[in-house]
């Protein structure tokens, strides 16, 4: 429905409905109050409604009345005034003290690089600043919060200044290098936060580090623990941190091949396969066309899901692991990567692809 004033006006002025009530009249979710000035018409006063005007309950009678004014004394002056409650905080000066802060001479002081020569109030300004004169020349409008605070010290002009002539510098200090003994100048803040400084060549660090920062007194240094070796049994030192990883330690490689065919040979192998050694493949399996099929029915990708897509060779899992059994439901397309992990975990992988080829309904009834 197109809004119009002549409508706008039957709604609001003459049958007295609210701007809510109009918008549902008007089957428009607009805000009325926007047209009521589009228009012209005079909006009515909060809670005046059909004619109806709303009781201002003042006083005592008021919800949030807290007992008036209370009386509070002058920071400056230390004479009393009232104000309410809410406004405890906000004045601390009465009338008269905040108007002589208001109207405080500041004219002819000095602010770093600006002297105040004027006090006026621009057009769209809250407060009154004051007009300031830079050492170079230049007037600038200041308020009385940035010349309190130092914010502001000059036009703008210090900032550009660089070396001595900037109102921030400050002189540099002489320090040597601690391996040379070479001088240079180096920052106030930089001399305090290093207790040992260098030229800007590396070698100077790296040849003070190797004699200072070894053994002992590195600073990460942790002394070392004795551990003995698997095999042979004899006591050899370590880092703490390399101890803790692993749970036998060896003197060399030849102590660690020593125990490892020993102790992890036959059934405590972790790639133990019950006995089983190169068994042959059915004779179908190594056949070109049957191959391809499998690759087909898995449109020539890695089926586990959980594929990490390092190699795009592809190959073909027994899922019950033995290489006789060449029926298709027990054959399943794996990257080259996802068929050497199934060698662990066997039951495990033979649970989880038997599953994966019910789901995905590839499974051939015999």
């Amino acid at each position: 429905m197109h809004i119009t004033k002549p409508l706008l006006e039957e709604l609001y002025l003459k049958q007295g409905l609210s701007t809510r009530q109009c918008a549902d009249v008007l089957g428009k979710p607009v805000c009325i109050s926007w047209y009521l000035k589009k228009f012209g018409i005079e909006a009515r006063p909060v809670g005046c409604t059909q004619g109806k005007k709303r009781k201002v309950k003042l006083g005592k009678k008021h919800h949030a009345y807290k007992g008036g004014k209370i009386d509070i004394v002058c920071k400056v002056c230390g004479d009393t005034f009232k104000v309410y409650p809410s406004q405890k905080k906000q004045r601390v000066r009465c009338k008269t003290c905040k108007k002589n802060h208001m109207t405080e001479n500041w004219i002819g002081k000095e602010f770093g690089f600006l002297v105040v020569i004027g006090r006026r109030k621009l057009s769209g300004a809250i407060r009154p600043t004051w007009l300031c004169r830079c050492s170079c020349g230049n007037e600038k409008d200041v308020t009385t919060a940035d010349l309190k605070s130092g914010f502001v010290k000059s036009c703008g002009c210090g900032l550009l200044n660089s070396g001595e002539n900037n109102h921030n510098w400050k002189p540099k200090v002489k320090v040597e290098c601690a391996w040379c003994g070479t001088k240079k100048e180096i920052q106030i803040s930089r001399s305090n936060s290093y207790k040992n400084f260098f030229c800007g060549d590396k070698d100077c660090y790296g040849k003070w580090c190797s004699e200072n920062r070894v053994g002992k007194n590195h600073p990460k240094w942790k002394p070392r623990v004795k551990v003995k070796c698997a095999w042979c049994g004899k006591e050899k030192r370590l880092v703490p941190s390399r101890a803790k990883s692993y749970e036998k330690s060896f003197c060399d490689l030849d102590c660690q091949g020593r125990w490892i065919s020993k102790n992890k040979c036959g059934e405590n192998n972790p790639n133990w396969r019950d006995g089983a050694k190169n068994d042959p493949y059915c004779v179908v399996f190594h056949q070109k066309y049957f191959r391809q099929e499998i690759f087909e029915r898995d449109g020539y990708k890695c089926q586990n899901v959980h594929c990490t897509k390092k190699t795009d060779k592809l190959s073909i899992h027994h899922i019950d692991y033995d290489k006789g059994n060449c029926h298709p439901d027990n054959l399943i397309t794996l990257c080259v990567s996802c068929n050497s992990k199934a060698n662990s975990q066997r039951r495990w992988h033979t649970a989880y692809y038997n599953a994966f080829m019910q789901r995905s309904g590839k499974t051939i009834s015999t």
